[in-house]
């Protein structure tokens, strides 16, 4: 496991991509891509905002 399995990504879910959640890059389903840009939202563990990594499932 890398330093990286520990942050948190935005994954979104196709084929509307409009909502999502964040999660652990660890636990990214092996389906997953990297989307093309990030997201700025509030950090669920310090409340700053932040950016995020986005990862697209089409489901």
């Amino acid at each position: 496991m890398s330093d990286r399995d520990n942050d948190m990504v935005h994954l979104s879910f196709g084929p509307d991509y409009e909502d999502g959640e964040l999660i652990l890059r660890a636990d990214l389903p092996s389906d997953a891509l990297r989307g093309a840009g990030d997201v700025q939202m509030e950090d669920p563990a310090t409340g700053e905002r932040r950016w995020f990594e986005v990862w697209v499932v089409d489901r």
